[in-house]
Parts: C-alpha cells; sequence; structure tokens
C-alpha cells in the first residue's frame, strides 16, 4: 500500500476580498513553525493567485487549486506529514477560505496506507 500526505481543502471558493486585516495565513507543515504567509491584497484574488503567494515563500508544502478551492499539501507522505492552519495569527485570512465550522482546528495527518481505492484522489497535486 501507498503513503498518503495530508492535506486540507478549503470550504469556500474564490473569488477572495483580502484586504488589511484578514492578509496573513499561518501554515505549519509537518508539526513544525508557523509560516506566516502575507497575500496580496486585492477585492477578487482568484484562487490561482492566492495559490501563487502562498507558493511563493511556503517551504515543506505546497498550495494548489483544486476545483476552485484553496487546498494545502504537505510534502512528507504518511502519518509523519501534517498540514494545520495557524488560526491565532494577526490579521489572519483563514476565514477567507474555511467557513465557520469547516475552519481547520486540528492538524490533518497523512496516512501510511489506505484500503480504499479513492484515497489516491487528495495526494494529486500536479496540473492536469
Amino acid at each position: 500500500l501507498s503513503k498518503f500526505a495530508g492535506d486540507l481543502h478549503g470550504s469556500i471558493r474564490g473569488p477572495y476580498a483580502v484586504v488589511t486585516g484578514n492578509k496573513k495565513l499561518g501554515i505549519k507543515p509537518d508539526g513544525g513553525a508557523t509560516q506566516t504567509i502575507t497575500l496580496t491584497e486585492g477585492a477578487a484574488r482568484t484562487t490561482d493567485q492566492v495559490v501563487t503567494d502562498i507558493n511563493a515563500t511556503l517551504t515543506g508544502a505546497v498550495a494548489d487549486n483544486f476545483l476552485g478551492w484553496l487546498r494545502i499539501t504537505t510534502n512528507t507522505k504518511g502519518a509523519a506529514g501534517s498540514i494545520a492552519i495557524d488560526t491565532t495569527v494577526a490579521d489572519t485570512a483563514h476565514g477567507l477560505f474555511w467557513a465557520g465550522a469547516d475552519a481547520p482546528a486540528t492538524a490533518r495527518a497523512g496516512r501510511d496506507d489506505c484500503p480504499f481505492r479513492h484515497c489516491v484522489r487528495t495526494t494529486v497535486t500536479a496540473a492536469l
């Protein structure tokens, strides 16, 4: 069986109104230190634009556009890999991408194995 990376999918599709007060996203790959990403301000930022902002400085993980939603995936496959959003970052932008109860409160871990064929869907990060 294959190992699968941990990932987080947004619950709100773009475009996003990124303004002062909600332009920083704290991302914690593999339980490491919070990496604070500053997003470019704009009234209608697309998912692709946000992905470009994140990938310009994020290490240990990658962001992509998953059918219009933001997705962030750790580079570490298996149970040792995880991804989390630090919602305590000042001027946090997490509310732009995750609504209410969908906000990621805990790290999303990878798996060392998956008994279901559909598990592979969470590891595809290359552009089609």
